[in-house]
């Protein structure tokens, strides 16, 4: 319960400082290349698609290790018998 606590005061704190931060910029005179929007399209997507190839390379592993956690019998499983 307490790391609950925790993360929500540093969830807050963190939030304060970033408002505070922002709220005091100018304007900002910048540009942005039309060929930014596009750029940044193609990062995602390989990201995305990085994400996936991850997922099938280690997909064997991944189907082990969700069913190990799933069928371990917790120490209230043994005691009921």
């Amino acid at each position: 319960m307490k790391s609950i606590r925790t993360f929500r005061l540093v969830k807050i704190v963190v939030l304060s400082i970033t408002l505070l931060v922002t709220a005091g910029e100018g304007i900002a005179y910048a540009y942005l290349d039309p060929g930014t929007g596009s750029y940044v399209f193609q990062v995602l997507l390989a990201m995305l698609l990085g994400a996936f190839f991850t997922i099938k390379a280690y997909w064997q592993r991944l189907k082990i290790w969700l069913s190990s956690m799933l069928t371990k019998s917790s120490p209230d499983d043994d005691n009921r018998e």
